[in-house]
C-alpha cells in the first residue's frame, strides 16, 4: 500500500510540473503589431537611420507598385528588369523586421519577466504541433502597451 501511496504521489507531482510548464507557452501575431513596434522603435534615435531606409524603401515599393496599376490600366507591358531592381532590398526589410523583433523581445521581458518560456508567433509556422493546454495570446496587450507608447511620444 505505502508503494502504491508513493508511486501516486510521483505520478501526482510529475503531472503538476508538467501543467507548470505547458503554462509558460504564449503565443503572439507579430504581423499585426510589426507596425506599432517599428513606430516604437523608429522613436529611439539611435534608431533614426534605420527608419530612414525604410521609408525610403517603402516609398520605392510604392511607386513601383503605382507604375504597375498605371502601365496595366493603360494596357502598356511592364518591364521586369526595371521592376526587379526597384524592388525593397532583401537585406534592409530583414535588418528592419529584426529591429522589429528586438523591441518584441525588449517588451516581453518588460512585461512578462519570466513568465512565459515560450512565445510563439501566430502568424509563421509555429514550432508547437501538440499541446495539452490551451496557449495565450499576449498580442492585445501588447498591442495596447505599444499604442499607449505611441501616444506618450
Amino acid at each position: 500500500m505505502k508503494k502504491l501511496l508513493c508511486l501516486l504521489a510521483i505520478c501526482l507531482s510529475v503531472s503538476v510540473a508538467t501543467a507548470d510548464e505547458f503554462a509558460s507557452i504564449a503565443k503572439i501575431d507579430f504581423n499585426e503589431i510589426k507596425d506599432l513596434l517599428l513606430d516604437v522603435a523608429f522613436a529611439n534615435p539611435q534608431n533614426k537611420e534605420f527608419q530612414e531606409k525604410h521609408l525610403a524603401s517603402k516609398k520605392k515599393h510604392d511607386d513601383m507598385m503605382k507604375k504597375i496599376m498605371e502601365s496595366q490600366r493603360d494596357g502598356k507591358p511592364i518591364d521586369p528588369y526595371e521592376m526587379a531592381g526597384s524592388m525593397t532590398d532583401l537585406t534592409g526589410t530583414k535588418a528592419i523586421e529584426n529591429l522589429a523583433r528586438a523591441e518584441l523581445i525588449l517588451i516581453i521581458e518588460k512585461l512578462y519577466k519570466d513568465q512565459y518560456q515560450l512565445v510563439i508567433s501566430k502568424t509563421h509556422q509555429d514550432p508547437v504541433l501538440y499541446t495539452t493546454s490551451p496557449i495565450p495570446d499576449l498580442t492585445s496587450s501588447i498591442k495596447q502597451y505599444l499604442l499607449k507608447e505611441k501616444a506618450t511620444q
